[in-house]
Protein backbone atom coordinates (compact mmCIF):
# COMPACT_ATOMS: atom_id res chain seq x y z
CA UNK A 1 0.00 0.00 0.00
CA UNK A 2 2.85 2.33 0.78
CA UNK A 3 4.08 2.09 -2.86
CA UNK A 4 0.64 2.84 -4.23
CA UNK A 5 0.32 5.93 -1.81
CA UNK A 6 4.07 7.09 -2.99
CA UNK A 7 4.29 9.17 -6.62
CA UNK A 8 7.21 10.84 -7.49
CA UNK A 9 5.13 14.48 -8.74
CA UNK A 10 3.56 16.76 -6.40
CA UNK A 11 -0.11 17.63 -6.56
CA UNK A 12 -1.17 19.33 -9.86
CA UNK A 13 -3.04 22.62 -9.50
CA UNK A 14 -6.80 20.85 -9.85
CA UNK A 15 -6.10 18.78 -7.13
CA UNK A 16 -5.43 21.46 -4.77
CA UNK A 17 -8.54 23.28 -5.99
CA UNK A 18 -10.54 19.96 -5.38
CA UNK A 19 -9.50 19.91 -1.75
CA UNK A 20 -9.61 23.86 -1.36
CA UNK A 21 -13.19 23.36 -2.57
CA UNK A 22 -13.42 20.29 -0.38
CA UNK A 23 -12.45 22.33 3.02
CA UNK A 24 -15.84 24.98 2.25
CA UNK A 25 -18.83 24.73 3.83
CA UNK A 26 -20.64 21.83 1.45
CA UNK A 27 -23.44 24.32 -0.58
CA UNK A 28 -20.61 26.73 -1.38
CA UNK A 29 -17.82 24.26 -1.83
CA UNK A 30 -20.63 23.02 -4.79
CA UNK A 31 -21.26 26.54 -5.97
CA UNK A 32 -17.56 26.66 -6.76
CA UNK A 33 -17.07 23.44 -8.78
CA UNK A 34 -19.71 24.29 -10.68
CA UNK A 35 -18.72 27.87 -11.17
CA UNK A 36 -15.50 27.12 -12.00
CA UNK A 37 -16.53 24.00 -14.38
CA UNK A 38 -14.47 21.67 -12.67
CA UNK A 39 -15.71 17.90 -13.57
CA UNK A 40 -16.67 16.18 -10.02
CA UNK A 41 -20.07 14.95 -8.92
CA UNK A 42 -21.64 15.56 -5.57
CA UNK A 43 -20.68 12.15 -4.78
CA UNK A 44 -17.15 12.31 -4.99
CA UNK A 45 -16.92 16.19 -3.81
CA UNK A 46 -18.50 14.50 -0.25
CA UNK A 47 -16.02 11.77 -0.47
CA UNK A 48 -13.31 14.10 -0.20
CA UNK A 49 -14.94 16.49 2.07
CA UNK A 50 -15.79 13.52 4.42
CA UNK A 51 -12.17 12.07 4.22
CA UNK A 52 -10.68 15.40 5.24
CA UNK A 53 -12.66 15.76 8.17
CA UNK A 54 -11.24 12.26 9.11
CA UNK A 55 -7.32 13.34 9.60
CA UNK A 56 -4.33 14.95 9.03
CA UNK A 57 -4.94 16.90 5.27
CA UNK A 58 -2.18 18.19 4.59
CA UNK A 59 -0.06 15.17 3.19
CA UNK A 60 0.03 14.27 0.12
CA UNK A 61 -0.28 10.69 0.62
CA UNK A 62 -3.61 11.42 2.60
CA UNK A 63 -5.09 13.12 -0.14
CA UNK A 64 -4.11 10.71 -2.51
CA UNK A 65 -5.54 7.65 -0.45
CA UNK A 66 -9.37 7.77 -1.41
CA UNK A 67 -8.13 7.66 -5.28
CA UNK A 68 -5.68 4.09 -4.29
CA UNK A 69 -9.11 3.15 -2.44
CA UNK A 70 -11.13 3.43 -5.38
CA UNK A 71 -8.17 1.93 -7.53
CA UNK A 72 -8.11 -0.97 -5.65
CA UNK A 73 -11.77 -1.71 -5.53
CA UNK A 74 -11.87 -1.64 -9.44
CA UNK A 75 -9.92 -4.97 -9.45
CA UNK A 76 -12.70 -7.02 -7.75
CA UNK A 77 -15.23 -5.67 -9.65
CA UNK A 78 -13.05 -6.23 -12.68
CA UNK A 79 -12.78 -10.10 -12.14
CA UNK A 80 -16.45 -10.29 -11.48
CA UNK A 81 -17.08 -8.38 -14.72
CA UNK A 82 -15.17 -10.70 -16.78
CA UNK A 83 -16.42 -13.89 -15.45
CA UNK A 84 -20.05 -12.09 -15.79
CA UNK A 85 -19.85 -11.66 -19.63
CA UNK A 86 -17.26 -14.99 -20.36
CA UNK A 87 -16.10 -17.23 -17.44
CA UNK A 88 -13.63 -17.13 -14.43
CA UNK A 89 -10.21 -17.51 -16.58
CA UNK A 90 -11.44 -13.88 -18.55
CA UNK A 91 -12.17 -12.72 -15.07
CA UNK A 92 -8.55 -13.21 -13.54
CA UNK A 93 -6.85 -11.69 -16.68
CA UNK A 94 -9.11 -8.17 -16.89
CA UNK A 95 -7.96 -8.13 -13.52
CA UNK A 96 -4.37 -8.42 -14.23
CA UNK A 97 -4.62 -6.58 -17.10
CA UNK A 98 -6.77 -3.39 -14.95
CA UNK A 99 -4.04 -4.42 -11.87
CA UNK A 100 -0.90 -3.17 -14.50
CA UNK A 101 -2.66 -0.36 -16.64
CA UNK A 102 -0.22 2.70 -16.27
CA UNK A 103 -3.14 5.00 -16.90
CA UNK A 104 -5.04 3.11 -13.81
CA UNK A 105 -1.86 3.01 -11.82
CA UNK A 106 -1.33 6.60 -12.91
CA UNK A 107 -4.88 8.16 -11.88
CA UNK A 108 -4.54 6.08 -8.54
CA UNK A 109 -2.92 8.80 -7.72
CA UNK A 110 -4.87 11.62 -8.25
CA UNK A 111 -7.14 13.66 -6.29
CA UNK A 112 -9.32 14.26 -9.19
CA UNK A 113 -12.25 11.78 -9.55
CA UNK A 114 -10.36 9.36 -12.22
CA UNK A 115 -10.06 6.08 -10.19
CA UNK A 116 -14.05 6.52 -8.95
CA UNK A 117 -15.22 7.31 -12.57
CA UNK A 118 -13.20 3.54 -13.28
CA UNK A 119 -15.50 2.07 -10.46
CA UNK A 120 -18.67 3.17 -11.28
CA UNK A 121 -17.78 2.21 -14.87
CA UNK A 122 -17.12 -1.23 -14.22
CA UNK A 123 -20.53 -1.03 -11.79
CA UNK A 124 -22.29 0.26 -14.31
CA UNK A 125 -21.52 -2.89 -17.09
CA UNK A 126 -21.76 -5.27 -14.36
CA UNK A 127 -25.24 -4.43 -13.19
CA UNK A 128 -26.29 -3.96 -17.20
CA UNK A 129 -24.74 -7.81 -17.59
CA UNK A 130 -27.11 -8.54 -14.66
CA UNK A 131 -30.24 -6.68 -16.35
CA UNK A 132 -29.36 -9.01 -19.53
CA UNK A 133 -29.07 -12.67 -17.53
CA UNK A 134 -31.93 -11.72 -15.44
CA UNK A 135 -34.71 -9.84 -17.48
CA UNK A 136 -33.66 -9.70 -21.45
CA UNK A 137 -33.71 -13.12 -22.45
CA UNK A 138 -34.23 -12.16 -26.07
CA UNK A 139 -31.61 -8.98 -26.32
CA UNK A 140 -28.91 -11.43 -24.54
CA UNK A 141 -29.45 -13.80 -27.56
CA UNK A 142 -29.49 -11.09 -30.29
CA UNK A 143 -26.44 -10.00 -28.55
CA UNK A 144 -24.38 -13.28 -28.50
CA UNK A 145 -25.43 -13.83 -32.16
CA UNK A 146 -24.76 -10.35 -33.27
CA UNK A 147 -20.87 -10.50 -31.83
CA UNK A 148 -20.36 -14.11 -33.78
CA UNK A 149 -21.78 -12.56 -36.91
CA UNK A 150 -24.52 -14.97 -37.26
CA UNK A 151 -27.50 -12.74 -36.90
CA UNK A 152 -28.47 -13.50 -40.23
CA UNK A 153 -28.19 -17.17 -40.32
CA UNK A 154 -29.62 -17.40 -36.96
CA UNK A 155 -33.06 -17.22 -36.09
Amino acid sequence: MEILLEHPKSLWFDDIITVHLAKLPFVMGLDGLLGQGIQLTPFYHLVVKTWLLIGDNQTEWFLRFPGVCFSLVSLPLMYKLGKLYVGHTTGLVAMALIAINPYQIWYAHEVKIYSALVVASIGAMYAFGIYLKRHDKSSANYSNRHRLGADSTCD
